[in-house]
């Protein structure tokens, strides 16, 4: 599980960085689909909320858990992708997969149809509806390999996650190309490339440990890297991460890069 807490953290071996290290939507993402998997089908929403803040957690969410609970058929639950917020997410998930994978087509279809929506809004329709696809298999991951080319960067992105995580080989070179663009392409901070690199990891792509060599040679640093290097780094990676324990780092830091090292060699 990830820590969402701000840490700081010098570039390698160069000067103090303004980058806060914490982790992206697209490994947020990954987390809670994994988190949402062990829970199973039947979930409550309310499941691991502590009984004392039930009433906080109904306060805030209750009416949208209430909406979702209520839709009539699919269209209506896809429909409220962008109410799906707090725990109320977490109901919209489990909806959605009662309907089983006659579900996928009404999915691409909304999901192709998303540009038309802006701002905020659109995000989280964007991220509700690309993790759903999760839920189907094979069929899903086709389906959403095929809208690809009518989403956004930040889109592509997090579809990436979805792929890797269904073990979906076809996508990968999809994925690899998107990484490309998203290094050239993208500010550090949005951190697009993050989404392609844990899908060619999940995939096992040999391409991934090119990456990570890449991006460690350039002296980039992000919140992910450390679980990077050790999930799919190599010996390309032990200098330039022995570079950075040898600034000043927090001890949380100093160990993931050991951990990180204790992997690869």
């Amino acid at each position: 599980m990830p820590k969402v807490k701000a840490r700081r953290k010098r570039g390698l071996g160069g000067p103090a960085g303004d980058l806060p290290l914490v982790p992206c939507a697209q490994t947020l993402l990954r987390w809670n689909l994994l988190r949402m998997a062990k829970l199973g089908d039947g979930a409550s929403a309310l499941q691991a909320v502590p009984a004392v803040l039930r009433p906080l957690v109904l306060m805030r969410s209750g009416a949208h858990i209430q909406a979702i609970e209520r839709a009539q058929d699919a269209e209506d639950v896809i429909a409220l992708a962008a109410e799906a917020l707090g725990a109320a997410e977490q109901t919209w998930h489990v909806r959605l997969r009662q309907f089983g994978p006659p579900v996928v087509p009404l999915l691409a279809h909304a999901l192709r149809q998303s540009p038309v929506l802006h701002g905020e809004r659109r995000n989280l329709f964007v991220e509700h509806l690309v993790s759903a696809f999760y839920w189907f298999g094979d069929s899903a991951a086709a389906a959403l390999l095929g809208c690809l080319d009518t989403l956004d960067d930040y889109g592509k992105s997090l579809s990436c996650v979805v792929l890797g995580l269904l073990r979906y080989k076809p996508a990968a070179g999809r994925l690899w190309d998107f990484l490309n663009h998203a290094r050239a392409a993208c500010k550090d901070p949005e951190r697009l490339y993050v989404g392609p690199l844990w899908g060619l990891i999940d995939l096992n792509d040999a391409r991934a440990a090119d990456a990570i060599a890449s991006l460690l040679g350039a002296g980039k640093w992000f919140y992910e890297l450390p679980d990077f290097v050790a999930l799919a780094g190599d010996l390309r990676c032990v200098e330039p991460v022995l570079m950075a324990l040898a600034v000043d780092s927090s001890q949380e830091e100093h160990q993931n890069l050991m951990m990180a090292l204790a992997c690869i060699m």
